[in-house]
């Protein structure tokens, strides 16, 4: 019972939390999605260094499901420092959280709708944004989850 009480908060807590996200997002102008869908975009690329591959988190989430955690930390370590950088991190935690469970699938959809609109900017942002701040190239900046997130079922 308390185990029940206890998911269901933290459910509720993290449909809140991709709400207001998308909210932030949905308020911003094409620019500031762009630069979003960018941040994400480079943090999939050091994930992949640290060998997770974000772009494929509907194949391994359920196997991690501490890793929501280590975002989290990774999340609060990069606030403290540059809070502008963590927005990339806040979409693929969204993205982590959908993929595990279906009751927040669609926030994370919604999230990645938003971020479409900056799309055409994206790739060359994260190239700018890969060089500065991680002095690294990207492997392919093309690669992101479609706007309708048909990965996560």
């Amino acid at each position: 019972m308390l185990k029940r009480w206890i998911d269901s908060w933290a459910r509720n807590a993290q449909k809140r939390e991709a709400e207001q996200f998308h909210l932030m997002l949905r308020g911003a102008n094409d620019e500031v999605a762009s630069l979003a869908l960018a941040s994400a975009i480079v943090w999939a690329e050091v994930l992949q260094q640290r060998n997770i591959d974000m772009y494929s988190v509907s194949e391994w989430a359920l196997y991690e499901p501490l890793m929501p955690v280590e975002l989290g930390k990774l999340i609060r370590k990069v606030q403290a420092t540059e809070p502008e950088h963590a927005v990339g991190l806040m979409v693929w935690l969204h993205t982590l959280r959908g993929a595990m469970d279906p009751e927040l699938r669609h926030g994370a959809r919604e999230i990645w709708r938003e971020l479409q609109r900056g799309a055409i900017n994206a790739v060359d942002a994260a190239c700018e944004i890969a060089r500065v701040r991680h002095s690294m190239e990207l492997a392919d900046p093309t690669t992101a989850p479609p706007a309708d997130f048909e990965t996560l079922r």
